[in-house]
This record gives structure tokens, sequence and C-alpha cells, in this order.
């Protein structure tokens, strides 16, 4: 039996050494922006997964209840940041703080049966979370009474409901008002935003008020307990229940975090790297966002080790690190530090960056900035991501059965690295940057999606330390490659920005094509100009990232030169790409007996070509919300002369009034990355009265 074996399994091991070796051999597995390879081991062999990990579990190792006297001083988080930044030798860490805010906080709580049994349903010791976020204090036993969305919408009669504890699967929210109206005493919810994840999981829940203030009280229990005690209250028992909650509102300081890796230029633009550790004061999430200011802790220390051993040459441009309140602290901090903002390239923004990928179906997301803030930060951090993926699976190619250049951390899994690009999204402090009145470009990495997500089960445990080594060393990597650039490194940044541009740009057009078949009925000139419009929008808007890479090496010719060719080839192939639509929209149109489709502008199109608005004022003097600010200046009695809402992002239009676009190419930029089209009407009646009000000028 063994020597019938013998053969077939001998020719099927030179097949396979016959095609690996006959297979071409893809050069991007071992392609990253990087100056050398030497480099990328160097950065990923210090970044540890380990130490992030336990950073996450030092700090949210499991739900805690933070106690009133950790008010009076430096937060549990910021005593923790501050003392690894001094064990890592990093003398810039500084704590800032931005007066205090008004906080709702849980002192104790419970839920207790006390008839027919005796027994204890839930404590906040236990679960930080069983108490809603605005709750006001209470004392009271009472007997449970069963609301599901049936009888809520049929009304809660005060007969029924007076004096009792309401039961409901359904959120607090749509419930609590119409039960404490109807003489309710508190409310008892078992809602899940993801009960066939975890039956014990309790979604983090408002009960919109602040202590005393509180229109109720609301206690959240797991489903698989609340499910029990709703099926006895169904099937006809009585229950009453001891509720018991203590809420207080305290003063919280508003605590920013920061340390500095100098560059040898002190006066030299700076790169920001920023995550909130604190998301309210209640909720402390392990993947959010602990997660987040794990990775950049270990990220400010890997490249402060490297740096100080003289393994890496220091920057020039220095890289700032921020653990931030989220928006509650960036927003001051940002309007504190306006030189800093001045100077400052880009942000990179972690928020939620450990999940266990595959273990929780989930992918490792960049999104990207607006064209309205265009910046090759997207570029450099979408090539690591695409570095440490293609070299982290399994490829018969090239690896065969192992990972080319596998990136994982002892303890963590061995898993591929899943990830995805996408657009530009809010959601998290990023989007305090790039608004109008801070513009520094800011992009977000994130695991999404979480099952765990605002929950009592977002813990340390969820978390990988493969993850986190991965995340570490994209965002050390990200961070020292734009503060060292220099003339030659721009060169190659634009050249992986203009590859990436034709790429964006045949997405353009594959779309562009789908949607011009899709709809074969429609008016077929009116959606192939449409569809034109976009691809035009997507090469202007690309040639705004490449632009943005002059800020490298201001005024250097082979730059200068080698972004202008990049231009002008987007340019071409967006031409061509053109000339297909319209051959495609000839095509549909012959079929149904009518005229070729000619590409023209009309006296519309005409005029709002020739119009470039240029912003008069510089927005940051406006600080954050500009948007906001600029729009209570405008006379509301013309307003109505158009509809607003027929310009798909009001604050992004302002941004791409640069002086260069015109009217038409900002309706055909905006047209490019959102869903739905932006009318030049509306497009032209605004920006007329941002003329009018001397915002801008044409």
């Amino acid at each position: 039996m063994m020597k019938r074996c013998v053969l077939p399994g001998l020719i099927a091991a030179l097949l396979i050494a016959s095609y690996s070796a006959q297979s071409q051999y893809p050069a991007y597995y071992q392609y990253s922006l990087l100056p050398s390879a030497g480099l990328t081991g160097l950065i990923a062999g210090e970044s540890s997964g380990e130490r992030a990990w336990q950073h996450i579990s030092d700090m949210a190792g499991y739900a805690r209840l933070r106690p009133l006297a950790e008010f009076g001083g430096d937060l549990m988080e910021t005593s923790y940041l501050m003392e690894k930044l001094s064990e890592y030798g990093i003398g810039t860490a500084r704590v800032d703080r931005f007066g205090t805010t008004r906080s709702w906080q849980g002192v104790s709580a419970s839920l207790w049966e006390v008839a027919p049994f005796v027994r204890k349903i839930a404590d906040l010791v236990e679960s930080p979370l069983m108490l809603a976020s605005g709750s006001a204090s209470v004392d009271t036993v009472a007997e449970l009474f069963y609301a599901d969305a049936g009888a809520l919408a049929a009304g809660l009669g005060r007969a029924e409901v007076s004096g009792k504890i309401i039961i409901t699967p359904e959120r607090p929210g749509a419930v609590l008002q119409r039960a404490t109206g109807a003489g309710a005493l508190a409310v008892i919810s078992y809602y899940s935003p993801r009960p066939f994840e975890s039956s014990i999981m309790i979604p983090a829940t408002s009960a919109g008020g602040r202590g005393a203030s509180s229109a109720g009280t609301v206690f959240m229990i797991s489903p698989r307990d609340g499910d029990l005690l709703a099926k006895r209250v169904q099937s006809g028992e009585r229950i009453r229940i001891r509720a018991a909650a203590r809420a207080v509102t305290v003063d919280a300081e508003l605590q920013v975090i920061s340390c500095v890796i100098e560059g040898t230029d002190p006066m030299a633009a700076e790169v920001l790297i920023t995550a909130h550790v604190f998301e309210g004061y209640v909720k402390t999430g392990g993947n959010d966002n602990i997660s987040g200011s794990a990775a950049i802790l270990e990220s400010a220390r890997t490249l402060n080790t490297l740096i100080e051993n003289g393994s890496l040459p220091r920057p020039q441009r220095s890289i700032r690190f921020l653990w931030i309140p989220e928006f509650s602290g960036t927003i001051p901090w940002v309007a504190a530090n306006r030189a800093i903002i001045d100077r400052t390239l880009c942000n990179v923004n972690l928020d939620m960056v450990g999940l266990s990928l595959f273990k929780w179906k989930s992918f490792f997301v960049l999104h990207r900035t607006s064209y309205g803030n265009a910046h090759y930060v997207g570029d450099i951090v979408e090539n690591l991501f695409r570095y440490t993926g293609e070299t982290n699976k399994v490829n018969s190619v090239v690896s065969g059965s192992r990972f080319f250049n596998p990136l994982v951390a002892p303890t963590g899994t061995d898993d591929p690295f899943l990830y995805q690009i996408e657009s530009a999204s809010g959601g998290s402090d990023h989007m305090v940057f790039n608004d109008l009145g801070v513009m520094v470009p800011g992009i977000m990495m994130i695991t999404w999606p979480d099952p765990f997500y605002h929950t009592s089960e977002d813990l340390a445990g969820k978390c990988d330390p493969t993850q986190l080594r991965r995340t570490a060393f994209i965002t050390s990597a990200a961070a020292w490659m734009i503060a060292s650039a220099g003339p030659e490194e721009a060169v190659a940044i634009a050249g992986e920005v203009a590859a990436n541009g034709i790429r964006r740009l045949g997405v353009a057009h594959s779309v562009a094509s789908a949607m011009l078949a899709a709809e074969p009925d429609t008016e077929i000139n009116t959606r192939a100009a449409y569809l034109t419009g976009r691809i035009r929008g997507t090469a202007l808007g690309e040639a705004m990232i490449l632009n943005s890479i002059r800020e490298l090496a201001p005024g250097n010719k082979m730059l200068i030169s080698q972004i202008e060719n990049h231009i002008s080839a987007l340019n071409r192939i967006a031409d061509e790409q053109a000339k297909m639509i319209a051959a495609q929209a000839t095509a549909i149109n012959s079929a149904a007996g009518k005229a070729a489709f000619s590409y023209r502008l009309n006296e519309a199109e005409k005029t709002a070509a020739a119009i470039k608005p240029v912003l008069t004022i510089s927005t940051r003097d406006l600080g954050y919300r500009a948007y906001q600010n600029v729009n209570s200046k405008l006379p509301q009695e013309e307003m109505g002369s158009f509809n607003i809402r027929d310009i798909a992002d009001v604050q992004e239009a302002i941004k791409l009034a640069n002086g260069k676009n015109s009217l038409l190419d900002i309706k055909y930029i905006l047209d490019s990355q959102y869903g739905r089209e932006t009318t030049l009407t509306a497009l032209t009646g605004y920006f007329s009265l941002l003329k009018k009000t001397g915002i801008v000028t044409f």
C-alpha cells in the first residue's frame, strides 16, 4: 500500500514546485514606503502587542466603577499614562487641564427580588453599566409590571402601572417617559442591541437626565436575567423588587495627556497622533477606546526607543501624541493650541483598534480624508495596511503555506490581517481636526464591526496582541515617514499617491459605466453628463492630494515636476474615461434610435465654470464649528431662494473654495464623493450669499 502511494505524492510535490517556480513574482509583497527593509524590520520588531495589551488590561481589564475620590485629582488613566511615559524616558509628557464638565456618576445601585423569593439580581459594583447614565436616585419596593412594544403602542394606563416597576425588553428611552408619566417608580430594561452575540451583554445607555434632574431611573440587566424575570411575570407570578440607586453629579476635570518626540528642527511642522482615553467617565471600554490609547502609547515608546538608541535617525519634524477626552477635551485643546495647529501637517486618529479580527468577524478599517481636506497621509497609511495585509496571509505564489513576513505577537493570534480602505467618515476626534475651523487633515483607524461596541462586554479579552502589534507598527511607521520625509521621500510618496489615484479613477469609471448601463430608460444624455462630471471630480480631488505633498519639500523642483507630471497623466486618463462614457451613452442612444451623445456644457455650467470662489477669511480664526459661524452671517431672508439640502455637504463645499476650483469643479468633486447629486442652482445661490456677506470673493 505504501509503495502505491509514493508515486502520486511525488508527482503532486513536483507539480507544486513547478507551479511555484514558474509563477510570476508579485513585487508588492515586499513593498512599503519605508526607505529600506531594515527600517521596516526595526519598527516592526520593536513594536510590542503584549505591551499594548497589558495597557488595556491595566486600564480596562474589567468594567470598573469609578470612585468619587478620583475626581479630586488625576483620573486613573491620566496617572497611568504619565507613569508609563516617565518609565519610557519620554520627558516631554505633560497634563493640560481645560476646566471641568458636569458629569453624572452612579455611586451605588442594586436590584433585589424580595418576594416570592429573596435574591440579588444585580449590583453596580459587579456591573457598572446596570444603572443607566443620568438616572435619578431612588429606593423603593414595588411589584413588577411587564410592558413590551405592543403594550407601549396601546398606551400605559395609570391604573395598571402606577406604583409599579416596569420590566421591558425595549430600549429604555422608548419606555421611561411613558412609564413615569403613568406613575411607574422605575424601569428595568433587558434590551440588547446584539442579544445573539452574548446573553449577558448590557449596553451603555442613558436615562436622558443628570442626577436629580433626571426624568426617572433605569436599571439595565442582561437579556438572560431579564427574560427569566419577564417570563415569570407573564405567567402571572407576582414579583416584588427592591430597586435602590444613588447617583450624583460631579465636576470632572478635562485632562489631556500629551508627549512630543522632538524633531531636529523645533520650528518645523508636526505630525499629530491621537486617541481618546476618556469616553465620558462611566464607560471604560477595552477596545473603545483604551485600545487606541494603548496602541499610541506603544507607538510613542517604540519610536522613542529606536531614536534614542540610534537605530532610527531623529526626524526633522516632531511627532506629538495626545490622549484626550473624546470631543470634550479635543475641542478646547485645539482652541488653546493655535500655534501647534498652524504647523501640524496631519492627524492620525486611533479609535477602537485592538479587536481580534477573525474571531469577531471584523476588519481593520482605514477612513481617509475627504477631497476638501485632501492629504497624502491616507495613502501612506494605506500603503502600510496593504504591506501588512499582503505579507500576513497565505499565498501560493510567494509564501506557499506560510506568511511571507509574519508580524504576530508571541501571545496573539496568527490570523491573516483583514483590512479595508474606506472614504472619509466621522464619529471620532479626527472630525475635530477635519473641521472647517481647524483644517488639519485627519484619518481614522478602527476595527469594525465590533459586536461589543458600547456594552459591558467591551473588555480586554476581546483584544488581540497581534492586532495591537500590527497597529503600533503601522502608526509608528507612518508617523516616522511623514516626520522624516525630504525631497526624495516626497517623490516616492507622490508616485504612490498617483498610482492609487489611477486606481481610484478606475473605480470611478467602473461605477459610472455600471450606473449608465443600469438605468437605460432614463434621460441618457443627462445621466452621462452627470457621470462624466463625477470622473472629472475624482481627477480634481486626486490632483489636490498630489499637491498636498509639496509641503514636505517646498519649492523643490524635482518634486514639483513629478507632481505636475502625475496630475497631467491623471487628467489624460480622465479624458479617455470621459470618451468611453460618451461612447457607451451613444451606443445606448443608437439602440433607441436617438442621436449620439456629445458632452457639452449648458449655459449654467459655463457660468459656474467661470466662477472661482476663494475665502477672504481664515476659517481657523472662527474656530471649531466654523461652518455654523459662517452660516450665521448669511442673510436668512435670502436663503429661501434655493434649497441648501441640494448641496450634498455644505462644509465640504466651503473647504473646496480655494481660488483654483470653479463652482462647476466644486460640484463635480462633491458629486464624486456623495451618493446624491449637488445642484448648480443651490451651489451658485449659496456661494452668491457667501460673496454678498464678504466671506468669499470670486
